[in-house]
């Protein structure tokens, strides 16, 4: 009766241990930290795209206005107006995956049938893949690797900075 009695004890214990620790509050970032770590990020997918758009010759001297391109943040959001096709889904399998940075599609001015998929894969290589249009959506026509420059930013210390605050706030209210 005793081990019952101990084993329930221990097991109603660890619930409401793992029950308090699993709902605890989480500290929220401040609004200056969120500004940091997306300027941050902006900052890292500008300097990739940067040593993308040198790497391929559709891009190499071409200025920004000589070329328009979309996230696939964009394209998602531009799918809830237009609603689903086939293009759209072509579009999203061929703009999934993963990378470093942003994915992005370019179209050269006066090539609307015909897109550039730039990313930077997680090995650091430069990819271009060439897209065209067909009756069944976007297919994939080419793929061109190259290596890369290794991009590596400091993280954005706000956040220990944050926490630091947050515990001598509580402890002296």
């Amino acid at each position: 009766m005793k081990k019952m009695f101990l084993s329930t004890l221990l097991v109603l214990t660890l619930f409401t241990f793992t029950y308090n620790y699993s709902f605890a509050k989480k500290p929220e970032l401040t609004e200056e930290c969120k500004q940091n770590i997306e300027e941050t990020r902006k900052e890292y997918s500008r300097i990739v795209m940067q040593d993308l758009l040198h790497s391929f010759d559709p891009f190499k001297e071409k200025n920004e206005d000589e070329y328009l391109y979309f996230t696939a943040r964009e394209l998602w959001k531009s799918q809830l107006l237009v609603g689903n096709n086939e293009a759209f889904d072509s579009l999203k399998k061929l703009m999934s995956g993963s990378f470093r940075g942003e994915k992005r599609l370019y179209f050269v001015t006066n090539e609307p049938n015909t897109g550039y998929i730039l990313y930077k894969n997680i090995d650091s290589q430069n990819v271009m893949e060439t897209i065209n249009r067909k009756n069944s959506g976007w297919v994939l026509s080419k793929k061109e690797i190259k290596q890369g420059r290794d991009i590596s930013m400091e993280p954005v210390k706000c956040t220990d900075e944050h926490f630091m605050q947050k515990m001598f706030d509580n402890l002296y209210p």
